[in-house]
């Protein structure tokens, strides 16, 4: 069976979490950006001028091995979906 016979039903399917799994879900995101918030500014602090400028350099000087896109994508997502849907 080829993509354009996926069907979207799945989404039926699929379990949905309880509420309190949810707000657990939600207590950790939380704890996590606070302690990546916290990581981020200690970092920042710790951050003298040459090293910066030393991983500036070093960042730009990388050669990009990823073709730069020319569209985002969207127009082909849209006639994906248009191509799934009529099946």
């Amino acid at each position: 069976m080829g993509d354009s016979h996926i069907r979207f039903d799945y989404v039926c399917r699929v379990k949905t979490a309880t509420h309190e799994q949810q707000q657990a879900w939600i207590a950790t995101y939380k704890a996590a950006a606070i302690a990546l918030e916290e990581q981020r500014w200690r970092e920042l602090r710790a951050l003298t001028p040459e090293k910066a400028l030393w991983m500036s350099e070093t960042l730009l000087s990388m050669p990009m091995s990823i073709p730069r896109r020319e569209s985002s994508g969207l127009v082909e997502q849209q006639a994906l979906f248009m191509k799934l849907r009529r099946g």
